[in-house]
């Protein structure tokens, strides 16, 4: 009896053994594989941690003045940016991974090597509509609206006035440039929007056309010594052309993708988008860089003062158009009376025009009745009627002007192309250079002192962890 006592507590006391090693092991093993795997989600959060840390390179000037985001460095610096973030998180946050190698990849708007336009576009698309609020786009409906509102007036007393255009003769209209008075409107200004390096470097990576310095600026109009009874047809024919003619763009037949908004709301939007942030002679946005945008948009010269002159000078002659319309009478009678009527004509212009420019509203289409100029009205008599006349209710303002001038001026793709200029122009580089996507992959060695079986097989193996944001 005493000997099969023996025998059974040996027994118990091996199977307990057998059983208490397995159980150490296990707990062990668990306890490696839980080390190791706590150990690669610290390692992964760091990686991603040390990411977003890259956003503090972001151009903040470009997302507060263009809507525009992405990273102020170069590809070298956001490499060794990079590097240094992930180094420095992953050591103070997991002692038990090691880093080996850290990788990273910077995307540009546009890969000179693989020339993708839509990349550019795309972005300048979605910028448009993601800025721009409803009231925003609703402001812009209505400029369009009010114009469209005058189709009926333009569309019945065109010929007739064309007409008598064809007749008038007097010196005062032939001999005397339309940019004379323009100029007495706007201060004088030597800058430049661009340096001559920045200005002159438009490849095919930029737009979806390719422009020499000389052909790439759609300029209405092309010089600046047009007279003034060739603005009075020019500015006719211009509006009537836009206003009465279903065409709203030169290049309708331009693929416009705007999503599910429309193609309507897509030219709203970037209307609206250029309003917010775009910087005219008349609003500067906040900016210190004194810069007429919107009208370099329009217009694609270097110098300020062109893209002034020359808005000023469009927004001239649809003051004129409308008001050759409103006095249809007076035209018909006689050569003298056509004169008289033309001048008239272009004396209000020149009043509405100095308004507008000095931020007041104008009514977009009155009748003679409420005109306050003659055929005589001397330009000094003008610009201080400019200053003491009181703004008008409802009026159409230099906003409301650009905007009209937008959609019926210029292309989608100089559209494109220019605000991707701007832009450029703003931060120093053409925005095609631009990095606005970063992935950081890093992979490490696990650096842990292993107590299991488990975790002698683990030790040393390698861990990747990606990260990626994008501006």
């Amino acid at each position: 009896m005493i000997m099969k006592s023996k025998k059974v507590k040996g027994s118990i006391t091996v199977f307990a053994l057998i059983v208490l090693t397995a159980y150490v092991v296990f707990v062990s093993s668990l306890l490696d594989l839980y080390r190791y795997t706590s150990a690669g989600t610290v390692f992964r959060s760091a990686v991603t941690t040390s990411v977003k840390s890259l956003r503090q390179t972001s151009d903040t000037y470009a997302l507060s003045r263009y809507g525009f985001g992405f990273c102020s460095l170069d590809d070298n610096g956001i490499k060794t940016k990079a590097a240094a973030f992930a180094n420095d998180i992953i050591a103070k946050s997991c002692t038990d991974v090691k880093p080996v190698s850290i990788d990273v990849q910077t995307q540009h708007l546009v890969d000179s090597s693989n020339v993708d336009i839509s990349a550019l576009e795309d972005r300048i698309i979605n910028i448009c509509s993601e800025t721009v609020s409803k009231s925003e786009l609703d402001s812009v409906a209505d400029t369009l609206d009010a114009f469209d509102s005058t189709k009926d007036t333009l569309n019945s007393r065109f010929q007739k006035v064309r007409g008598a255009l064809e007749n008038v003769d007097t010196t005062a209209l032939k001999n005397t440039s339309s940019f004379d008075f323009i100029r007495k409107c706007i201060e004088p200004d030597d800058t430049d929007i661009a340096s001559e390096q920045l200005y002159y470097c438009r490849t095919s990576s930029c737009s979806s056309a390719v422009w020499s310095a000389q052909d790439w600026a759609y300029q209405q109009p092309k010089t600046n010594s047009r007279t003034l009874l060739e603005s009075c047809k020019n500015g006719l024919e211009y509006m009537y052309e836009c206003v009465c003619s279903s065409e709203w763009f030169r290049s309708r037949e331009t693929v416009f993708s705007h999503g599910a908004q429309g193609f309507e709301n897509g030219l709203y939007s970037s209307a609206g988008y250029l309003d917010k942030y775009f910087q005219t002679q008349l609003n500067d946005q906040g900016s210190d860089k004194k810069a007429a945008e919107y009208e370099y948009v329009l217009f694609g010269h270097r110098s300020n003062y062109d893209n002034k002159l020359y808005a000023a000078q469009r927004i001239f002659e649809i003051r004129l158009a409308y008001n050759l319309c409103s006095l249809t009478d007076d035209f018909g009678k006689s050569a003298q009376e056509d004169n008289k009527a033309a001048l008239k004509a272009v004396n209000e212009a020149k009043l509405e025009t100095a308004m507008i420019l000095a931020g007041k509203s104008v009514k977009l289409i009155k009748s003679k009745s409420e005109f306050k100029t003659s055929d005589d009205t001397a330009d000094s008599e003008i610009l201080s009627l400019a200053q003491s006349t009181q703004t008008a209710d409802g009026g159409v303002d230099y906003q409301a002007h650009l905007r009209y001038l937008l959609l019926h001026s210029i292309s989608f793709e100089m559209m494109y192309a220019r605000i991707a200029d701007v832009v450029g122009f703003g931060i120093g580089k053409p925005l095609c250079r631009a990095v606005t996507d970063i992935k950081v992959t890093v992979r490490s060695k696990y650096n842990i002192t292993n107590v299991s079986l488990a975790g002698m097989i683990m030790k040393g193996k390698t861990s990747t962890a990606q990260a990626e944001i994008s501006f």
